[in-house]
């Protein structure tokens, strides 16, 4: 039996299978024919096969530090101002406004009532967007703020997620880039950190995976915070839409909102997650003694039924 499991055809047939792959893999990315398998096979992950399986077997965690208030349908800063002043009633350590205000828009009220509002937030974190790369140096050149930004004391996170490019699935965050030599951090990042200052003692990656394992953040809509006080009190709040066809990326779940994302983000910090990526060498390794396992299994199923 030993002689059948160690036989030396098991490790020839692995090899064999790794070049077929190989060469089935180069022709894949090198003829313009199979451009579309081309394109999925660079944007496809095991990972996200992984948490797939996680959420349809119901194993989906509850969020205990991060809350959602969902502002899909409300446009009018006065009132989202209002919403601001209500989440300030219910105590919360931190809150992330992602949302970017671009000028005045003619309601000169509706935005006094607005910065006023953020300006008596305790922990308030405001959104803005970082532009133009430089292809060279990955150093940004341009970034777009909200219209009262940026103001003294009043922390500011990019909530670019990503530095790939645009279009495929988010797997990565970036905690912090160049912008014109002056390092500037991410949106997350600023969540985490102040609801966790033990994170700005420790040396985080500036690029690493998002953990997405299936959690269930609890969504507040603006209308009913006071009501749901509870689910806010003690916790990061991230205001956003949920539900914006402008905001929505694809994740391992599909398409997602943003503002759903950078909880994710935050919680991948807060959580210590540093997931990494297997280098092409272990992924080799771990395939090959996958195939030989995989023949030496087989093997032995065909042996003991024709013994049969």
């Amino acid at each position: 039996m030993l002689k059948r499991i160690f036989n030396i055809s098991h490790i020839f047939v692995a090899i064999l299978t790794l070049i077929i792959v190989w060469v089935c893999s180069l022709i894949a990315m090198n003829i313009s024919f199979f451009n579309p398998i081309k394109r999925a096979m660079q944007d496809f992950s095991l990972s996200d096969v992984y948490y797939q399986i996680m959420q349809e077997s119901g194993d989906i965690k509850e969020s205990q530090l991060i809350t959602i208030v969902d502002m899909t349908t409300l446009y009018d800063r006065g009132r989202i101002a209002q919403v601001i002043e209500e989440v300030n009633q219910c105590n919360p350590c931190v809150v992330g406004i992602d949302v970017m205000f671009e000028g005045l828009k003619g309601d000169t009220i509706g935005s006094e009532k607005l910065v006023e509002a953020i300006c008596q937030t305790e922990t308030p974190i405001v959104a803005f967007k970082l532009k133009e790369a430089n292809p060279e140096t990955g150093e940004f050149i341009t970034a777009r703020h909200s219209f009262f930004a940026p103001l003294d004391g009043l922390p500011e996170g990019y909530t670019n997620v990503q530095n790939v490019d645009l279009g495929g699935i988010i797997r990565h965050m970036s905690t912090w880039h160049l912008l014109n030599t002056d390092t500037v951090h991410s949106l997350s990042y600023y969540l985490a950190c102040t609801f966790s200052p033990d994170i700005l003692k420790e040396e985080t990656p500036q690029r690493q995976l998002i953990d997405y394992t299936p959690t269930s953040f609890p969504i507040v809509p603006y209308d009913s915070i006071l009501e749901k006080r509870h689910f806010i009190e003690n916790r990061i709040v991230l205001l956003g839409a949920m539900n914006d066809d402008a905001d929505m990326h694809y994740s391992p779940f599909g398409r997602t909102a943003g503002t759903c994302i950078q909880a994710y983000a935050t919680q991948t910090l807060l959580e210590h997650q540093h997931t990494t990526e297997l280098s092409l060498f272990w992924n080799i390794i771990i395939s090959f003694f996958i195939i030989v396992l995989t023949d030496v299994f087989q093997s032995e199923i065909t042996y003991r039924g024709k013994e049969r």
